[in-house]
């Protein structure tokens, strides 16, 4: 999942300029609202990668 790989390796940082986090906060927001979607698949597949990258 490539949105998890870029919102990593960008929050992994320990001097992380602001207008770097305003432009991947979306993606965090983006991730649970798949993972609240009604289709188990869905939140099979969020899982997984959050356990894959994130984790």
């Amino acid at each position: 999942m490539g949105l998890a790989h870029i919102y990593r390796s960008a929050t992994l940082k320990e001097a992380v300029p602001e207008a770097t986090l305003n432009k991947i906060s979306w993606v965090k927001d983006k991730v649970f609202h798949t993972y609240y979607q009604i289709n188990p698949d869905d939140r099979y597949t969020v899982t997984s990668c959050t356990n894959e990258w994130l984790v």
